[in-house]
């Protein structure tokens, strides 16, 4: 069961489920996503990081992470997910509201003062908020997407503001011996994302058995280290592609070595084509870049999930505003 409201630039869901799933469910997305937890037995996977979720936890998910959810039995699992683009924040607070946000990079370097989960949200009128974007829906548009728009600055003011307590920020529930393994290795992988990868080479710069790589990279992201630098690879481009750079030179950007091996990669990650992603540099031809359309489909989700938070992210236009390409990896 579940209620939601579906734009090109946002989706507000409302979902109980009953249904347990073998493991996390990884992927990964290029906008930000409000996750508030409000009952089951679920953990969660954040960036290589297992989290036990309790009621009322709110987890920011930042663009390009990859996470999955772990419903761990049948007991009735409710959230609320709000996803978003910055183009639904007004652009006189979007620098202050979507520049305090922790991003992929911060969190990673340890530079980030903005927690990415706040245990203990409804203290801070979060669920309210979620209640809220729930009335929404039986309003028409152009209403409803305005006031979605005031509710979700309003979400971002009150998370920024719950920053400032030290207090707000959560610890991993177990600690995973492989963490500070695993790190320095995805750091590498993004720093060098366009040099060839080979896996023997990858376990020889870091000391470890083919063995071992395989094991860290399975049991933290659910994935291959390969298969890890392929959707890194295809995301990359995807950002680049969307912010005017040609198809081809994407796949040579992200690292690939030819266009055939990026163009199957793309189709079988993303459901399409490269040149389905591409996109002029900036609206200035008077084309409206709210309009984009596209389907996508979320990185190593299994097409069996049809959560809502995962039919919005195959089916919905992925909103990228134009930025210097020399900063996407961020």
């Amino acid at each position: 069961m579940y209620s939601e409201i579906i734009t090109p630039i946002y989706h507000v869901a409302h979902n109980i489920s009953h249904v347990p799933s073998e493991n996390f469910l990884i992927h990964s997305h290029p906008f930000y996503e409000f996750y508030y937890f409000l009952r089951g037995d679920v953990h969660i996977l954040y960036d290589g990081v297992e989290y036990e979720m309790a009621p009322h936890t709110l987890v920011v998910f930042v663009p390009h992470a990859f996470h999955g959810i772990h419903a761990r039995s049948r007991e009735p699992f409710e959230r609320y997910i709000v996803h978003f683009t910055e183009d639904l924040i007004a652009p006189r607070r979007r620098a202050v509201l979507m520049g305090n946000l922790p991003t992929l990079k911060k969190l990673r370097s340890g530079g980030c003062d903005a927690p990415h989960i706040l245990p203990q949200a409804q203290k801070l009128g979060m669920l309210e908020i979620m209640r809220e974007y729930e009335a929404l829906s039986g309003f028409s548009e152009p209403a409803r997407s305005a006031m979605v728009g005031v509710l979700t600055e309003n979400l971002l003011t009150r998370y920024l503001l719950a920053c400032v307590n030290p207090e707000n920020i959560a610890l991993p529930s177990s600690y995973h011996p492989g963490e500070q393994e695993l790190s320095p290795i995805l750091d590498y992988i993004h720093q060098n994302l366009r040099s060839p990868f080979r896996l023997d080479e990858l376990c020889a710069r870091f000391h470890l058995s083919k063995s071992r790589m395989n094991s860290l990279f399975r049991s933290q992201l659910n994935i291959t280290p390969m298969e890890y630098v392929t959707q890194r690879r295809v995301h990359y481009a995807q950002q680049l592609l969307l912010n005017g750079v040609p198809a081809a030179q994407s796949g040579e950007l992200a690292g690939f070595g030819d266009y055939t091996g990026f163009f199957r990669a793309y189709r079988k990650i993303l459901g399409r084509s490269p040149s389905e992603d591409c996109r002029p540099r900036s609206a200035e031809n008077g084309q409206d870049p709210l309009a984009w359309p596209g389907k996508t489909r979320a990185a190593a989700m299994p097409a069996s999930d049809n959560s809502p938070e995962t039919i919005w992210t195959r089916n919905r236009a992925t909103q990228v505003t134009s930025v210097d390409v020399a900063v996407l990896r961020d």
